[in-house]
């Protein structure tokens, strides 16, 4: 058991000194970006969508990192999974490794990539003694998550996520200079779930998304918008 907190305490320690080193490199973003980020919000798991908030209460495996961490704190088995979505906002892939050990606890990898959708742009004024052509602008969002969960005796679970976060424009074919661009933040998702009875199946399931995020620059810090929780 004190191996388990400790274990907790360090990975506690390390989120922040991450979050620290991405400060500098948020901060020094440029480029022209969309307010917020609001894809965060986006579901991610079937079962997920389906229980609505009443998800952060459960141990469904890979998908609590979008949700709880704690609920991985459970885990007794390897886990490799592909979370697949359509929607009218795009196209979203979330793949995910869980790795529990009995006396280190609960460690997964994710990256969670979102596609908006190809979209055609052709310049206004074709070039000099020749035709227009078309490029193609690329919207997409990017989260790597890396989470650490464990259980604190018969009836707790905690964990963490901590998540590099970054939503990004490309193009390809002609394309102006002012139309691409890369925002990038982190942030850490912190969670609990108890254990009522052991006779009764009843979980009650604590979380804080996007806790400790740094603002999302968009043109200049004026314009940074806060992390959705």
């Amino acid at each position: 058991m004190r191996r388990r907190r400790s274990s907790l305490v360090v990975a506690l320690a390390g989120a922040f000194a991450l979050i620290s080193s991405v400060a500098a490199v948020s901060r020094a973003q440029s480029g022209l970006a969309q307010e917020g980020a609001l894809f965060l919000l986006l579901p991610v798991g079937a079962r997920s969508v389906g229980m609505g908030q009443a998800v952060v209460a459960d141990r469904s495996g890979s998908e609590n990192i979008w949700w709880n961490p704690a609920g991985l704190g459970a885990s007794t088995r390897r886990e490799a999974a592909i979370h697949h979505s359509q929607s009218v906002a795009g196209t979203g892939d979330a793949v995910t490794i869980v790795v529990p050990s009995s006396l280190l606890g609960v460690l997964a990898l994710s990256v969670n990539i979102f596609d908006y959708g190809e979209q055609e742009f052709t310049p206004i004024e074709p070039p000099a003694g020749g035709e227009a052509v078309s490029g193609t602008i690329i919207p997409r969002s990017f989260i790597y998550a890396a989470t650490y969960a464990t259980s604190l005796g018969s009836y707790v679970t905690a964990g963490l996520t901590y998540k590099l976060v970054q939503f990004r424009i490309d193009c390809t074919g002609p394309c102006p200079d002012d139309i691409t661009f890369s925002s990038t933040t982190s942030a850490l998702d912190l969670g609990a779930q108890f254990l009522v009875k052991r006779s009764v199946p009843l979980v009650i399931g604590i979380a804080a998304r996007n806790f400790l995020g740094i603002k999302l620059q968009v043109n200049d810090s004026p314009q940074a918008d806060d992390l959705p929780d």
